[in-house]
């Protein structure tokens, strides 16, 4: 069991040192989207949020955005989430 318990130690240090300060994403199905990393809310409307992290702008796009919970470095968005992309949404073509 500490064999284990060891090597997951070692995986999760691993993954924090190779994740460094990448935003993590937590999307349930459609209607709810965590992102922790936030450095704060650039844009914000029914249909698109803009949210700048620690790596750059991320774009939320759906319907019946809202933002539930902000606080220093997460946030929660519900509602009908149909894209999430780094980047400021736009498409270049």
């Amino acid at each position: 069991m500490k064999k284990l318990y060891e090597k997951c130690s070692e995986a999760i240090q691993k993954l924090t040192v190779e994740a460094g300060s990448a935003p993590l994403i937590e999307l349930h199905g459609s209607g709810e989207l965590f992102i922790s990393g936030c450095r704060g809310i650039l844009d914000y409307d029914p249909c698109l949020i803009k949210v700048e992290t620690s790596c750059g702008v991320m774009t939320v796009k759906g319907k019946g955005l809202r933002v539930s919970v902000f606080r220093s470095d997460m946030l929660s968005v519900e509602g009908s989430v149909s894209m999430l992309c780094m980047g400021d949404g736009e498409d270049d073509t």
